[in-house]
């Protein structure tokens, strides 16, 4: 449903027009009388040529594009190195949130939260996993992947009363690091949001 970056049109020598075709993202062009969109073999020239002609816009468009989607990737590759121990598995499920822009379903937290206790039967140090885990990545309190949300969402799941004592005893705890403030940080913003919105 994207209008599209450029529009060629393309005339007779009587000036009647031929056609209207749409470049997309520098990657496919879009005409109407075509069933799907045409392929660039290498978006990318016909950006430099356009660039070349007065018209820098897509060119830099695309780059900043390709720039944001490396650091996407890059962000998930980090993401999954530090995933906690029991979650092996798992992964590809996590991540796939990001990529439909869905919430973790009941069925998938409940799996999260036995393997998380298996592997961490210590309240203390299940709560350094999740404070780790939602510290890490994009490094922002709002508007993060739903990917790195999951933990908030493991973590909203322990009683409030239970989950504070925790939470306080794993910030104390001197393995606790800047990634631990962070995930707390995120986690207090997020049910602060989660009160505001409910209208508590």
């Amino acid at each position: 449903m994207c209008l599209g970056d450029v529009r060629f049109e393309v005339f007779d020598r009587a000036g009647g027009r031929l056609a209207a075709v749409v470049l997309h993202h520098g990657a496919t062009l879009r005409w109407g009388h075509w069933e799907g969109d045409a392929v660039l073999a290498d978006g990318r020239l016909l950006l430099a040529w356009l660039d070349g002609h007065g018209m820098p816009g897509p060119l830099l468009e695309f780059e900043a594009d390709r720039l944001r989607a490396q650091r996407s990737a890059d962000a998930e590759r980090d993401w999954l190195t530090s995933m906690p121990a029991g979650l092996e598995g798992t992964a590809d499920r996590i991540l796939g949130l990001s990529r439909t822009g869905g919430g973790p379903s009941p069925e998938l937290l409940t799996e999260l939260t036995d393997r998380l206790q298996l592997a961490f039967p210590e309240p203390v140090e299940r709560a350094l996993a999740l404070l780790d885990r939602y510290g890490s990545g994009s490094g922002r309190c709002s508007g993060y992947p739903l990917h790195e949300g999951v933990p908030g969402e493991l973590l909203a799941g322990v009683p409030i009363a239970g989950l504070v004592a925790d939470l306080l005893a794993a910030l104390a705890d001197p393995r606790a690091g800047d990634r631990h403030d962070a995930g707390a940080v995120r986690h207090l913003v997020g049910r602060k949001t989660a009160r505001t919105r409910s209208g508590m």
